[in-house]
């Protein structure tokens, strides 16, 4: 909360814990853990900070934006549908090829073959 009022100038009065996504990036020896909420109870006018520009736009209008993030384009629509809380894994290999694993609740990978 504190961030997003630091970071947009929102004030945020609740929240929904939406899932988290592990993501792996090979060759990079690098890997992040993003949370991610859902609000639907907030104040205030988005506003700029150090940490970029902020832009309030249409949910549906965000998705066909050319330069949103790929991992954007993925998780809404899934978490929009219900599909929460959510896991995910994200995996970049060496050929910058990425391959994406989301589970809804109740939802898990079938296992490895031996």
């Amino acid at each position: 909360m504190r961030e997003i009022k630091e970071e947009t100038g929102c004030r945020v009065r609740s929240m929904e814990y939406a899932g988290m996504l592990h993501a792996i990036v090979e060759g990079r020896d690098m890997e992040y853990l993003s949370v991610y909420f859902i609000s639907r109870d907030f104040e205030g006018e988005p506003r700029d900070s150090e940490e970029g520009t902020v832009e309030w736009m249409d949910i549906d209008e965000s998705l066909t934006m050319e330069d949103m993030h790929p991992i954007y384009l993925r998780l809404v629509p899934y978490i929009l549908k219900g599909n929460y809380p959510m896991e995910g894994a994200m995996r970049i290999s060496a050929d910058d090829a990425t391959e994406y694993m989301l589970f809804g609740p109740g939802e898990h990978p079938a296992p490895e073959a031996r």
